[in-house]
């Protein structure tokens, strides 16, 4: 089954075709509709709240990577915070994938083909944003890592229970992280309006809150954006 995300494609096929610059195509294969979750999350309703999810988290990517490249220090900010959590996420979902295969490299003489439900989804993804496919990487980890704890389930090699506890605290990690794009809001701040205490930097403070001077001086980089033309956009400080 193909779910194509839509999300950014147009803009992201135009942009393509106005730089005249080469784009691979990029697809994911979930097999658990737990993953296909982590990938829709949830609009708010009937007294739940919204739970964002992959797509939601790769909209509003777009948002503070477009205010990054204009030299927004908060939108490098937003960036280097998405960067910990994915990090941190990444380094949970890797840790409990290792816990589970060292368990089940305990039945040494079954050969194991790990637990396969229906045919997966194959889900192309078209994001205007790089941080957005690694978040697509951590969906596929933990769909990865469900088949391995359902496996572990099958053969006897741990109880349902404590893998349903595995499943849902790696949930929350990756829902966490996909959470830590909220929070921006875009006043079109630079640098230099910030240290001028111009009226939007002002209410930007107000409404994000004070930026770490390491962020604001560019001591602290986001590592997938490029410094180029940076100076220029910073020294543009009209209001």
């Amino acid at each position: 089954m193909t779910h194509p995300l839509e999300a950014n494609r147009l803009r992201t096929q135009t942009e393509a075709l106005q730089n005249d610059r080469h784009e691979s195509r990029v697809f994911v294969e979930l097999r658990t509709g737990s993953a296909m979750r982590l990938v829709t999350g949830r609009p708010s309703g009937d007294g739940k709240a919204a739970i964002i999810g992959l797509l939601g988290f790769a909209d509003r990517l777009r948002v503070i990577w477009d205010a990054a490249k204009r030299g927004d220090p908060y939108a490098r900010w937003w960036l280097l915070k998405v960067e910990a959590s994915t990090a941190k996420a990444r380094n949970f979902v890797q840790a409990q994938r290792a816990s589970v295969r060292k368990t089940l490299s305990v039945f040494k003489s079954l050969r194991i083909d790990l637990s396969r439900g229906a045919k997966p989804w194959r889900v192309e993804l078209v994001f205007a944003c790089p941080y957005a496919y690694h978040g697509a990487q951590l969906v596929r980890q933990v769909d990865a890592l469900i088949t391995e704890l359902d496996t572990s389930v099958q053969i006897g090699a741990r109880r349902k229970a404590d893998t349903s506890k595995t499943q849902r605290n790696a949930e929350r990690v990756l829902r966490r992280t996909f959470s830590s794009s909220q929070g921006y809001w875009d006043f079109g701040v630079t640098r230099e309006l910030i240290q001028q205490r111009a009226p939007k930097a002002v209410d930007a403070e107000a409404k994000m809150g004070v930026i770490p001077d390491e962020v604001l001086n560019g001591n602290c980089w986001p590592r997938l954006l490029d410094r180029k033309d940076q100076s220029v956009t910073e020294g543009n400080t009209g209001e």
